[in-house]
């Protein structure tokens, strides 16, 4: 997160198995919604 981007695949899964943690989690919708669009960045430059 603090990079602001992910680089390769093992922070791609650590960045998808923070969000597996933290889904549903009314208490994380801020750090939800940060990691979602990293990995939504990620998607769209693939």
């Amino acid at each position: 997160m603090a990079k602001g981007k992910i680089k390769n695949e093992n922070e791609w899964h650590l960045v998808r198995h923070r969000v597996d943690e933290i889904e549903g989690q009314s208490n994380n919708d801020a750090e939800l919604e940060v990691l979602n669009e990293l990995l939504g960045q990620l998607e769209a430059s693939v």
